[in-house]
């Protein structure tokens, strides 16, 4: 089984456009699933870090993520473990955010992200994640969304100026 990231074809073009473009060294990816299988392996990712609570899919992606993949385990209930699961250390070129405590996780984000750092927000177009906007002063909705799929959001811009 091969697990793909589960999104609409577009939102899968646009994110492979981006980790081109921005050619992240090292990336930060709340949510671990289809996703990390297909964009860790970018030639540039030079180390993934991924925290997934779901201890069975935990199992399926580390059974098919590469070696630069690192998968940490958040917790279901407190948002402050799974935000801080991995204890972060250094700063990310790339934060994917498509997992649990996405709000959380987007707040987080700024004490991580390099000054040329991007921040996906996946399903952003949900008013659960309306919060996460005014986190940075660079925002742009990449895709509408429907029912089904609610919208990438990237969120850039230099965390420090805040």
């Amino acid at each position: 089984m091969t697990l793909k990231p589960y999104m609409p074809q577009n939102e899968i073009a646009i994110i492979d456009l981006l980790v081109h473009a921005l050619r992240p060294k090292r990336v930060l990816e709340y949510g671990a699933g289809g996703s990390t299988v297909r964009w860790s392996r970018s030639r540039h990712v030079e180390e993934w870090i991924s925290v997934e609570h779901n201890a069975e899919w935990y199992r399926k992606v580390g059974m098919e993520a590469g070696d630069r993949v690192k998968l940490l385990t958040g917790s279901a209930t407190d948002a402050a473990d799974y935000v801080d699961a991995p204890g972060i250390h250094g700063y990310f070129d790339l934060i994917l955010v498509d997992g649990l405590w996405r709000v959380e996780c987007v707040r987080e984000s700024v004490k991580h992200l390099q000054p040329w750092g991007v921040v996906l927000l996946h399903d952003a177009g949900r008013h659960d994640y309306d919060a996460a906007w005014d986190v940075y002063p660079g925002t742009a909705l990449l895709t509408k969304g429907t029912e089904a799929a609610n919208g990438l959001l990237a969120l850039w811009g230099n965390a420090w100026d805040r």
